[in-house]
């Protein structure tokens, strides 16, 4: 491992140039996913969502099959393509950079408890995907998600929220700016580019000259949501540090924007650390915008 690490390093200084990817993916592959064992690992899970409501999915694109799953309502229905859109706000999560759809569906919980339908996808070599963690997989998964979204009848497209925790910040700023422009758009403890994560890593220690070579960068695409946007963040996150990266976006973001800064909350536990109030302030923003 060091070996490799030194020559990694080496080639990183030599061509000025390197990619962050091989130390922001920590994605875990299984076999079957919400398996009842396994679920017993997220400590906030809680199995609110009737079996019944929950559809497995799945598309492709260039790395092979990407899995996905739905957090349903009654009333919804992914083969009846007669029926018209149901007028509930659909929310397309992109999530973190490590586990898989396991470890998110808690999440996936608290917005499918404030009535709202929610697509969650793994990315390329999380979960049962299929493919290797990458920036340029990484967009295109979240792509794909988006168009396998957009193709089902009970999706009103003009009620679509993009919703992206951490790393999911990225592929959130790239559909939003470079793709569709959705309803609304929420970013969660987000990244504000691979420069930015540079800064706060004591894993790397590179010399401030090294660039990254990967498209994770949403200090150059946030100026171009044209939506409203509310970005959350722990104000004491040791991970994405909230001055290097909340407050970064934040300056660059345009109106009409709302922000949502968490005291005493970390990386992963903003909604959990600010309770009743995580909730108001996402179906407040979401009501007000998409009724």
């Amino acid at each position: 491992m060091v070996k490799k690490l030194f020559s990694f390093f080496a080639l990183a200084a030599m061509t000025g140039c390197f990619s962050l990817e091989p130390f922001y993916f920590m994605e875990e592959p299984l076999e079957k996913y919400l398996d009842p064992e396994d679920m017993k690992e997220n400590e906030h899970y809680r199995g609110i969502i009737p079996s019944e409501l929950i559809a497995a999915d799945s598309f492709q694109i260039s790395s092979g099959f990407i899995y996905g799953f739905w957090a349903l309502h009654p009333g919804d229905t992914l083969s009846d393509t007669t029926m018209p859109f149901n007028q509930k706000a659909t929310i397309l999560y992109s999530h973190g950079n490590s586990g898989n759809i396991n470890g998110y569906w808690d999440r996936v919980e608290l917005l499918w408890e404030m009535g709202y339908r929610v697509y969650i996808y793994d990315y390329p070599g999380f979960g049962r995907s299929d493919g290797a963690p990458s920036s340029e997989n990484c967009l295109e998964s979240a792509k794909g998600a988006l168009a396998r979204l957009l193709a089902q009848k009970m999706v009103d497209t003009s009620k679509i929220v993009f919703y992206g925790y951490s790393l999911g910040g990225y592929m959130t700023t790239y559909l939003a700016s470079d793709v569709l422009s959705p309803g609304v758009v929420i970013l969660e403890s987000a990244p504000a580019s691979t420069r930015a994560f540079m800064k706060d890593s004591g894993l790397l220690g590179l010399p401030g000259g090294i660039v990254s070579g990967d498209d994770f960068d949403s200090e150059k695409r946030i100026a171009n949501i044209g939506c409203p946007l509310l970005m959350m963040h722990g104000r004491n996150d040791s991970y994405v540090v909230f001055e290097h990266n909340a407050l970064a976006l934040w300056e660059l973001a345009n109106d009409p924007k709302d922000s949502f800064w968490v005291e005493g909350a970390g990386h992963g536990d903003v909604p959990y650390v600010a309770g009743d109030e995580y909730s108001t302030k996402v179906k407040e923003l979401i009501d007000s915008i998409l009724p």
